[in-house]
């Protein structure tokens, strides 16, 4: 499925790059503060800092998962983040959300933050959620992903309709959603650089 190597993915507009501790920079923490990009974070009532932005990155880190920075390429600034979680031989994870359904081997859970209000539907933004999905489909051999959100939060629901993904589940409050590899349709061209 996996062998946990972090590459860099670029096209002509954007660039994802393994996040590293130099991302946590004091913009970055403003953002996670800012009412208007996370209001539809679940830990949104917690100040956050450089502090509990490091321990969320090593708890990424610790966990194998894949945690990206989304940068644009002209001007080299932060959009947001994405990170994938995925299930493998020794680990099983339990997808977060009202059901608690265990997800099974060969699939993954993926989350996307935009963190700067100015890419909020920008191109960018878009094309790096594409590339993202084809190299979990592509390179990383995923079957399924798995995505949830919030209700009101009609712009990710958005996103994630028109790149195919399936209502799967809801309630009053909170959407499901799942894409397999059988309905993906690539959309993007880029380049896998600096595998190692």
């Amino acid at each position: 499925m996996t062998n946990l190597k972090f590459p860099v993915l670029k096209n002509k507009y954007v660039l994802l790059e393994p996040f590293k501790k130099k991302h946590i920079t004091n913009r970055f923490v403003n953002s996670l503060n800012n009412e208007d990009i996370n209001k539809y974070l679940v830990v949104r009532k917690k100040k956050k800092t450089k502090k509990t932005a490091l321990k969320y990155y090593l708890n990424r880190l610790n966990n194998r998962d894949y945690y990206y920075a989304v940068i644009e390429n002209k001007n080299r600034k932060l959009i947001g983040t994405i990170t994938l979680r995925i299930s493998g031989k020794n680990r099983a994870i339990i997808i977060r959300g009202f059901d608690g359904t265990q997800i099974p081997k060969g699939c993954g859970v993926m989350g996307y933050m935009i963190c700067n209000k100015k890419y909020f539907g920008s191109l960018e933004s878009k094309l790096s959620f594409q590339i993202f999905l084809d190299f979990s489909f592509n390179t990383l051999n995923l079957n399924k992903i798995y995505g949830g959100t919030e209700k009101n939060n009609i712009s990710a629901n958005f996103n994630l309709i028109t790149n195919n993904f399936k209502l799967i589940q809801k309630n009053k409050y909170n959407f499901k959603f799942m894409l397999s590899k059988k309905n993906y349709k690539k959309r993007i061209n880029y380049k896998i650089i600096n595998d190692k």
